[in-house]
C-alpha cells in the first residue's frame, strides 16, 4: 500500500471484476445497507421488511437466489464491520 501511495501501481488494490449481471444486485445491496442503519450496538442486519418494501416500491420481485445472495453479502459485511472495531 505504501507503493500505491507513492504512485507506484502494484495491482494489489485492483478490484476483481463482477460477474455479468451482478452490478444491479450490488447496487441494490448498498441501497438496502444504507437503509438498515444501526441498532445502537453497531450495524443492523438488512431486514426482510426492508427488502419487501423495496420490492413493493420498485415493482421488482427478487428471486430466492437473489435474496440468498443479498443476505450472504450482508452477513459478510456485518462480520467485516465487527472485525474492524475489535
Amino acid at each position: 500500500m505504501a507503493a500505491e501511495r507513492a504512485g507506484v501501481e502494484t495491482g494489489e488494490l485492483d478490484e476483481e471484476p463482477l460477474p455479468a449481471g451482478c452490478e444491479l444486485l450490488l447496487e441494490l445491496y448498498w441501497q438496502l445497507r444504507r437503509a438498515a442503519g444501526s441498532g445502537g450496538f453497531g450495524h443492523a442486519a438488512i431486514a426482510f421488511s426492508e427488502i419487501a418494501a423495496w420490492q413493493s416500491l420498485t415493482g421488482v420481485e427478487l428471486t430466492s437466489a437473489e435474496l440468498d445472495l443479498l443476505t450472504d453479502m450482508d452477513a459478510a459485511a456485518l462480520a467485516a464491520f465487527a472485525e474492524s472495531v475489535e
